[in-house]
């Protein structure tokens, strides 16, 4: 029994250790306050196309990253942001698919 719960706490450890770990290069890829201090530089020091890039789609991944860290954790459920972020993007494709056809 011992050693069962010896290995059930470093499960939980490691799952800490993983998500405290993902969350430090995920902080700063979205932006977010305090760790967007490479934004206000970056981008008007990057010419318009890559400043579109890094604002389109690196910060995007780094929220995505974040709301997808949060399925990692046992017994945290969806949050509410998770879900609208999941249902905008549904209707987002179904515009995009729609307006594409016509």
């Amino acid at each position: 029994m011992a050693v069962v719960a010896l290995a059930r706490q470093a499960i939980v450890f490691l799952l800490a250790w993983e998500t405290m770990a993902l969350s430090s290069f995920l902080l700063p890829k979205a932006g977010l306050m305090p760790f967007h201090v490479w934004l206000p530089e970056a981008h008007p020091a990057a010419p318009s196309h890559v400043s579109g890039l890094t604002s389109g789609v690196m910060i995007k991944t780094g929220i995505h990253g974040l709301a997808r860290l949060l399925f990692l954790v046992p017994g945290c459920p969806p949050h509410p942001l998770t879900i609208l972020d999941g249902l905008l993007r549904l209707l987002g494709r179904l515009d995009e698919s729609r307006t594409r056809s016509a």
